[in-house]
């Protein structure tokens, strides 16, 4: 496998968040787990096959799809990604030097609620997607205890297709757009696929 630089190597703060137990690790953790659950979703769908033979390490199948993501990274980080260097080669590099966690993040919880039941659309279940997704976030869904309502710049009331959103430049509210809403759903269930199909066979994002 190719070495991959780590980014942000030069920053303090990267130092802080990515170092453990006189290891270097060479992304935030929460990269990780959407790699480990993005695993564990190909292997559910009839539409993938994940090569096995490429995650040995990771314990193989039976240990990724039979364990719980928090548990699995206490008993497998330190070998398959821990680096007494930085720049020493990575067993399961990453495919880019800077990860769009919050794309990733979305396009995962899209995939999550896909089965969402259809009540809000009319022909097609993007909608109730993207409801499902904005309750989760908001703790209103029992699976989250702890309310996230921004990622980053984003804003979760985009999310909500029933709601308004605040526009600083005209100092009032406006209703969401469930057409742009749809075709944001859209683009993340098909970065979804995509990020599977890499995961079939040893990367990611």
């Amino acid at each position: 496998m190719p070495v991959t630089r780590v980014p942000n190597s030069n920053k303090q703060f990267s130092d802080n968040i990515r170092r453990r137990d006189g290891l270097w690790i060479p992304y935030r953790r929460v990269n990780y787990y959407y790699w480990y659950t993005f695993l564990q979703f190909a292997d559910e769908s009839d539409d993938f096959s994940v090569d096995w033979k490429k995650y040995k390490s990771w314990g193989g199948k039976n240990e990724v799809m039979g364990r719980k993501f928090g548990e699995w990274w206490e008993d497998n980080w330190k070998d398959n990604f821990g680096l007494k260097e930085k720049t020493d080669k990575q067993k399961y590099p990453f495919t880019t030097i800077r990860p769009k966690t919050e794309a990733i993040r979305i396009s995962q919880l899209c995939w999550r609620f896909k089965d969402a039941p259809m009540k809000i659309g009319k022909r097609k279940n993007t909608l109730d997607i993207a409801n499902a997704v904005y309750r989760y976030e908001l703790g209103l869904d029992k699976r989250r205890k702890t309310p996230r309502r921004n990622w980053g710049d984003f804003d979760i009331d985009t999310f909500n297709p029933l709601g308004q959103k605040w526009d600083d430049k005209e100092e009032g509210f406006y209703d969401v757009d469930q057409k742009e809403l749809t075709n944001t759903v859209n683009r993340a269930l098909k970065r979804a696929r995509e990020t599977m199909g890499r995961v079939c066979e040893g990367q990611f994002p």
